[in-house]
């Protein structure tokens, strides 16, 4: 199975591999370069030496001449500075031997030297007319000629070899450039492929989990799953939908649970209610004292247990209730809502800030409403409640928020304000089934959104929510 593992192991290895492939080949391009580079400073240097060695064997020539004409030793003076340094440039020539004409070159210099040398020592030896005659014969002449005609011999091929090395070189850069040019490219192309392979084959994977998972909290049919066995993705997916299955499976067997056992129990709930009041109503001069305390206890107690089970019942239908969703005016909604809860609490002070629109089912937002507004005119601490309301827009949800001043919460229990028939307050303080809040966080959960409380005990509480916005209705 290829693993997440292997699959990121493998995306390491071609971009590496791809790189360690481009940077053999500029390497090699550049110890050629490197080379090439080498040799034109070695030939420039072994032609300026040929040069000054033309150079010395020309003043080697004049100096004996010279000494030769006057027979003045002095005049023998540029012969012995030749000398001093014909061999530094000879030695500086052997070391080109592996090229074209460096070996005739380094013997006629040698022919050259050792016939002015010669030619010295006779001198020195008072043999000053046979060294003219010789001088005059022309020897001299033809062996320096034919060293110079050596040496531009030499210098011609090696700028024949240096042009040629030029070429090489623009060519090899060019080269070097187009490698770097399509390896860059070649790199952008597999980070193509390579994003492409990835996107199709992890991320928009992913993405179908993300989506089941939100399908799933919606109570919406669930993508079809991926193939099994390719990687932990798929596995993964897999194991959801089997979950989603079992798990869709026991809550819709709850929900009928609890809607049968609801609406089963609301025939004796209706009967005990009715004979207690007919008990009441045609029985009750009858009865005395605690007989006539019991009854009514019935009768409440009946009433109490009809609302526990027509809240119950409303919870049970919330989770199949299907979400017919529009854009909603909420801003227009919590005004509606306030105006009716108002008639009630006319003492009440609620504010309303404007509220940007959102997108859902409008019937069960305003439960959402008049749940929370309700909650807040209720529990007040004795004096005339104070409720505010406002909202504000922000990375495509929207942001209610409840608040109050009235008895709050511990948030040690924060955890129960949302559950089922959870109460934090006792029935004689508020009246109430405990169900309302449920209902509230079921309605925002299907919508995709979420909903948290803040309280302190005295100080007033405040519930914030959030419902996917309205794009085309503006922002606060």
């Amino acid at each position: 199975m290829w693993t997440l593992a292997r699959k990121g192991l493998l995306f390491a290895i071609i971009p590496t591999v791809f790189n360690i492939v481009i940077l053999i080949a500029v390497g090699a391009f550049v110890r050629m370069a490197v080379r090439e580079r080498e040799r034109e400073i070695a030939a420039r240097e072994i032609m300026a030496s040929s040069n000054r060695l033309l150079t010395l064997l020309v003043d080697a020539e004049t100096g004996m001449r010279g000494y030769a004409l006057t027979a003045d030793r002095k005049f023998a003076e540029p012969y012995v500075w030749a000398v001093a340094s014909y061999q530094r440039e000879l030695e500086r020539l052997d070391q080109a031997n592996d090229k074209p004409g460096a070996l005739t070159l380094k013997r006629g210099a040698e022919e050259v030297m050792g016939y002015e040398t010669g030619m010295v020592r006779q001198l020195d030896l008072a043999a000053r007319a046979d060294v003219v005659r010789i001088i005059a014969s022309g020897e001299g002449k033809r062996k320096m000629d034919a060293f110079r005609q050596a040496v531009a011999k030499f210098q011609e091929t090696q700028r024949r070899e240096s042009e040629q090395r030029a070429r090489s070189a623009v060519h090899a850069e060019r080269l070097l450039m187009a490698i770097v040019v399509g390896g860059v490219m070649g790199k952008i192309l597999l980070v193509v492929v390579l994003s492409s392979f990835f996107t199709r084959n992890i991320t928009r994977r992913l993405m179908v989990v993300v989506e089941n998972t939100r399908r799933f909290e919606m109570g919406e049919p669930l993508l079809d799953a991926q193939p099994q066995g390719v990687d932990e993705i798929a596995v993964l997916d897999s194991r959801f939908h089997h979950m989603a299955v079992a798990v869709t499976a026991t809550r819709d067997e709850l929900e009928s649970f609890s809607y049968s056992v609801s609406h089963d129990l609301r025939a004796p709930i209706r009967a005990i209610n009715g004979f207690s009041r007919l008990l009441q109503n045609d029985y009750g001069s009858m009865l005395q004292g605690d007989g006539a305390r019991y009854v009514g206890i019935i009768r409440s107690e009946a009433e109490r247990m009809g609302a526990l089970i027509d809240d119950l019942l409303a919870f049970s239908r919330m989770g199949k209730a299907t979400l017919r969703k529009s854009s909603v005016d909420m801003d227009a909604l919590f005004r509606s809502v306030a105006s009716e809860l108002l008639r009630q609490q006319p003492d009440a002070s609620l504010t309303i800030e404007p509220l940007p629109p959102a997108i859902g089912d409008a019937s069960l937002l305003r439960q959402v409403a008049a749940n929370l507004v309700g909650n807040a005119l209720k529990f007040t601490n004795g004096e005339p409640a104070r409720v505010s309301i406002t909202g504000s827009r922000h990375n495509g949800l929207n942001r209610y928020v409840v608040a109050d001043h009235g008895v709050g919460f511990d948030m040690r229990y924060v955890d129960k304000l949302f559950g089922v028939f959870q109460r934090l307050h006792t029935g004689e303080q508020f009246e109430g089934t405990g169900v309302g809040l449920a209902i509230v966080k079921r309605i925002v959960n299907r919508h995709g959104g979420d909903i948290d409380a803040e309280g302190e005990p005295g100080r007033g509480a405040r519930f914030t929510f959030t419902l996917p916005a309205d794009p085309g209705g503006g922002g606060q």
